[in-house]
């Protein structure tokens, strides 16, 4: 069995985290706290995508 490694999972976390914490603490715009979640959304998408896609050649 191979282990496959999540590379995007805690980079879309962090960005995710970041993004609440800023929310909840500071003073920063919208737009920044919007592309925060958005990037995040984006990237553990991305990494759903291509685990679903690497499964399909697996098997």
């Amino acid at each position: 069995m191979k282990l496959n490694k999540n590379k995007y999972i805690p980079i879309g976390i962090v960005c995710l985290v970041l993004a609440i914490i800023l929310n909840k603490t500071s003073n920063i715009s919208d737009l920044v706290i919007g592309i925060l979640y958005g990037l995040s959304i984006g990237i553990l998408l991305l990494e759903l995508l291509i685990v679903k896609s690497n499964s399909q050649f697996v098997e």
